[in-house]
């Protein structure tokens, strides 16, 4: 792409695209922005393939008619036999990337007999949504809600006649989010308190049972992650006063997401349905008020909870993590942290002894815990 060329799409992005939609002038033809004709990752591919696993693929439609949270389904029916477990796992991946980076680590999961609900995000992979651009986080939360309910009426219609169930009688389900997602879960339960199975009111919700978080963002690690200050007054008013809320501007965790810079490759650079470009300064926003609120508001959680930290992560903020598992008001929350681990749990260690004692471990340990519950 030319200088000019680039500069062009960026003027449009940032301002001729939302002016004109406000106006109603205009509505894009492809409100995934290209992401739809991206294929599935190799290990997507890998597993969709598998005779032993069951996929089928879903949207769920947004309130205004236009939009959806694209979302996958996967599940071993022996596995879930041999168990007897009738359970759910809804994934929330993190910033940027999408739903298809599970698909390397769900063989645990499917095998202790958990149908796993894979989403992508709001404005990340196959669902709508300029790439990686929501203000406010609510966004992402109504996205899961729209798909856990999508999926709970697709159950309805199969095994109950298509009568609506009480929240008492669905199906035991967790959600499971990796750092900016483990931030969105745990807002989830700010955002939909009577999804605890337990409350009263809210009958009709689908019930959350649990709520991990592996590496959740809540809070930076600022002595790592440093935005200088002025970046910081220009990110603050050219959203607040101009409108540049969707202009890229940095990647400020990228230097010290892992030692080793192939993860950030691996994660990002060479996917081509993860974010390629830096964040957008309505993202950094979006991020950093959510994560004051959770603070906030912890004490408002009565979700259980299970908060996976590791040792060596030098993107979220471990002193932040471990106030907010206290201030919690559920009397069923843990923390663990993995001492050999980074920001990035979820990746293969280079050695077999240093992956047990970190990914493996830290999975096990999850899955334990939602089988417990």
């Amino acid at each position: 792409m030319s200088f000019f060329s680039g500069v062009s799409r960026a003027m449009w992005e940032v301002v001729g695209e939302p002016a004109l939609t406000r106006l109603g002038l205009y509505e894009p033809e492809d409100r995934t922005y290209g992401r739809a004709e991206i294929p599935f990752s190799p290990m997507e591919k890998r597993l969709h393939a598998n005779p032993d696993v069951t996929v089928w693929f879903g949207k769920a439609m947004h309130p205004n008619g236009l939009d959806w949270s694209w979302y996958q389904v996967w599940e071993d029916r022996a596995a879930i036999k041999r168990t007897g477990r009738v359970a759910d796992m809804i994934f929330v991946h993190g910033t940027g990337v999408h739903s298809g980076t599970l698909a390397s680590h769900s063989r645990r999961y499917l095998d202790a007999g958990f149908r796993l609900i894979v989403p992508d995000l709001v404005s990340h992979g196959y669902s709508t949504g300029l790439h990686v651009y929501q203000r406010h986080l609510s966004a992402y939360t109504e996205g899961l809600h729209a798909v856990l309910h999508d999926v709970a009426r697709r159950d309805d219609d199969s095994e109950n006649d298509g009568k609506p169930r009480r929240k008492a009688e669905r199906r035991t389900t967790f959600m499971l989010g990796l750092s900016f997602g483990g931030l969105v879960a745990h807002m989830y339960a700010l955002h939909y308190p009577h999804s605890l199975r337990e409350e009263e009111q809210g009958d009709d919700e689908v019930p959350i049972d649990g709520i991990i978080g592996v590496g959740p963002i809540i809070e930076y690690a600022r002595s790592n992650i440093k935005i200088p200050w002025l970046l910081q007054q220009a990110i603050w008013y050219g959203d607040t006063y101009c409108g540049l809320g969707r202009v890229e501007v940095i990647v400020p965790h990228k230097k010290c997401l892992d030692k080793d810079p192939k993860v950030y490759k691996t994660l990002v650079t060479e996917d081509k349905r993860s974010h390629q470009g830096a964040f957008r300064v309505g993202h950094l926003l979006c991020i950093h008020f959510a994560a004051e609120e959770i603070q906030k508001r912890a004490h408002e959680i009565r979700h259980p909870t299970f908060v996976q930290q590791g040792g060596q992560d030098r993107v979220a903020c471990h002193g932040a993590a471990i106030n907010f598992i206290r201030d919690i008001s559920s009397t069923d929350k843990r923390m663990a942290i993995y001492p050999v681990c980074q920001h990035v749990i979820y990746r293969k260690a280079k050695t077999e002894e240093e992956d047990l004692a970190g990914r493996v471990a830290c999975v096990e340990d999850n899955v334990e815990w939602m089988c417990e519950r």
